[in-house]
């Protein structure tokens, strides 16, 4: 009992100090180790919140470019038709200069056959006169 006392005992205290001190260690670690998994875990849960949000900023990019094109393609039409717009306006206010024309040269032209008619009607009317002065002078002369 002595050899246990002054050899076994000794070496038994001074292993299961070293056994305590392992196993306080080993608690540590494996704590940090749950610390490190539930970063890594955090981690993992917000990558994929991550790629999916990328996913639908990326739909939503794919969307707007559509939209732009389609809006791009709808300006050029709107272009083209505006400026067939713009033609037929010419068109219009050309052939509208020569309706005005038109109508100037006809009012003109009513305006002359009135006075023909006046002019013709004057003539009569001086007939007429010249007729009564001749028979006036043969009634005077006879």
């Amino acid at each position: 009992m002595e050899f246990h006392r002054e050899v076994l005992a000794p070496g038994a205290e001074e292993s299961r100090a070293e056994i305590r001190e392992v196993r306080e260690q080993s608690s540590r670690l494996l704590t940090m180790m749950d610390g490190v998994y539930l970063r890594l875990d955090r981690l993992e849960t917000e990558g994929v919140s991550t790629r999916a949000a990328l996913a639908r900023i990326e739909d939503e990019g794919r969307a707007t470019k559509a939209t732009l094109e389609r809006l791009e393609s709808d300006v050029q039409s709107m272009k083209a038709a505006f400026s067939r717009l713009e033609i037929r306006m010419a068109s219009i206010e050309s052939r509208l200069a020569a309706v005005e024309q038109n109508l100037t040269s006809v009012e003109k032209k009513k305006e002359a056959a009135t006075l023909r008619e006046e002019l013709y009607e004057l003539k009569e009317r001086m007939a007429s006169v010249e007729q009564r002065l001749a028979q006036l002078s043969d009634t005077n002369h006879s």
